[in-house]
């Protein structure tokens, strides 16, 4: 008699890797001991950690010699996984799991590789460094160009949005991402509705809604084909006397000599004239 064949289960295999087993030991070895001590401990100084951060970055992999426990001091295995906690007051703290776990995350100290953000604190002393919102205003200069610079900034957590700062704001602080944009503020109004558009399309690569905060024609001056420096005289409210040189006026022309009467006595105010009558005697 032919042996019956035996029937292959339908139920797919799960493959256990190294990690996960690692994990799950762990995971219910913490459920034994929260068990028998009677429930869970969770260390005070990681919930703080907890309840101040302002953003996470997860799923991390460990260097030899990288990181040790805080609690034992022993170094953490090259290849553990680990996350990172920015807090509200400027601080970065590192703790074991691809993301955090109330019950398997342990703090764990950075021994060699240090960030910018490391160096940064260690030279400010941990001050915090929050920005704040700043509205520019177009100097002549930039007028002259018919371009100006304008930065922007936005929290490093995806929910946050983004706000315009000062120049000498941008990139000071490792809390935020920043985007600057070149922002054009004279010429022809078609020109520069499809300049700005362009930069504003490029920014929303960073900043999804920035488009917001940028009106095609913020800041405009319409110069049509005005020069440079007819383009500032506009600006200022300083008049154009050479629009007014060869017009006629009762039968003349408005000459040289006459135009630069009018400059002189343009800012000058007129005298009042005086209300006492002269005496007879």
């Amino acid at each position: 008699m032919m042996a019956k064949k035996k029937k292959r289960s339908s139920k797919p295999k799960v493959k256990s890797t190294p990690h996960l087993m690692t994990l799950n030991l762990r995971k219910v070895e913490e459920l034994v001991r929260m068990k028998n001590s009677g429930g869970i401990v969770i260390s005070k100084e990681m919930q703080t950690i907890q309840d101040d951060t302002d953003r996470v970055v997860e799923d991390q992999v460990a260097e030899k010699y990288e990181f040790r426990y805080k609690d034992t001091n022993n170094f953490v295995k090259k290849g553990a996984r680990y996350h990172i906690h920015y807090t509200k007051y400027l601080g970065e703290y590192y703790m074991t799991s691809m993301s955090h776990d109330s019950i398997l995350s342990r703090l764990i100290i950075r021994q060699s590789n240090f960030t910018e953000f490391d160096k940064y604190n260690k030279l400010n002393g941990q001050s915090p460094m929050h920005l704040t919102a700043f509205s520019p205003k177009p100097t002549t200069e930039d007028y002259k160009n018919g371009y100006m610079e304008r930065h922007f900034a936005r929290k490093s957590n995806q929910n946050s949005t983004p706000f315009e700062i000062h120049p000498s704001d941008n990139g000071a602080s490792p809390l935020y991402t920043y985007v600057t944009v070149t922002w054009k503020i004279a010429g022809r109004k078609n020109v520069v509705k499809f300049f700005n558009k362009a930069q504003v399309l490029a920014a929303t690569k960073i900043f999804p809604n920035i488009q917001r905060l940028l009106p095609d024609f913020q800041y405009l001056i319409v110069t049509e084909d005005l020069s440079a420096s007819e383009t500032v005289k506009k600006l200022l409210g300083i008049p154009d006397y050479s629009e007014m040189e060869g017009m006629s006026v009762a039968g003349g022309t408005i000459g040289a000599g006459l135009m630069a009467h009018f400059k002189r006595t343009s800012g000058k105010k007129k005298k009042k004239k005086s209300s006492k009558t002269k005496s007879k005697y």
